[in-house]
């Protein structure tokens, strides 16, 4: 009889993780039982689903939620506080609180290389600046310098010109106002 015959069409479902598209025949699946089918619809990959911390689920394709991420055992970088050592942690130690790394010896001494280093640098560009200025200002002072310079040959020049030249205009204008007060006063007693 054929309906003692099981059945041969192909029945098409995604695994639990939604990523795997399942072949499986129909009876196969039909006379199954749940904790069969369950194990029917595992694609048996990593679940792909991302934890709370950041890492993807560790458990295979499964039913249900991923399990907590304070579970999650994956290795996660802790450093110390200069950033120089790195160590690896649980992540779900990391999440607690429970981990830290400490500065050594050798993040002291690189500290204080570091800081020296700095400092040097700092005093070095101070004396760049130092020495900048001293040139500025002996450039400026050259520059006046040649000024009093040019002021002390014009007086040199004027003082080579004779009394007559230096000071005719003054004694011309001088000159000029009295002969003008006189005609005035001349005008007055006419």
């Amino acid at each position: 009889r054929s309906s003692d015959l099981p059945c041969k069409a192909i029945v098409k479902f995604q695994c639990h993780c939604q990523v795997t598209t399942l072949r499986i025949q129909c009876h196969e699946w039909t006379s199954a039982g749940e904790e069969k089918k369950t194990e029917l619809q595992c694609c048996g990959n990593q679940c792909p689903h991302l934890l709370v911390c950041g890492h993807r689920c560790w458990m295979t394709c499964h039913t249900g939620p991923c399990p907590d991420a304070d579970e999650c055992e994956k290795k996660t970088p802790v450093r110390c506080p200069c950033r120089r050592i790195k160590r690896d942690f649980p992540c779900r130690d990391v999440r607690r609180g429970e981990v830290s790394v400490s500065c050594s010896l050798e993040c002291e001494e690189e500290k204080l290389r570091k800081q020296k280093e700095k400092d040097e640098l700092a005093r070095k560009q101070r004396e760049e600046a130092r020495l900048k200025n001293e040139r500025e200002i002996e450039e400026f002072k050259r520059k006046i310098e040649g000024r009093k310079r040019r002021r002390k040959e014009k007086v040199v020049q004027e003082e080579a010109r004779g009394f007559w030249q230096t000071y005719a205009r003054i004694i011309k204008a001088g000159a000029g106002i009295v002969i003008v007060l006189f005609v005035l006063e001349i005008g007055r007693a006419v």
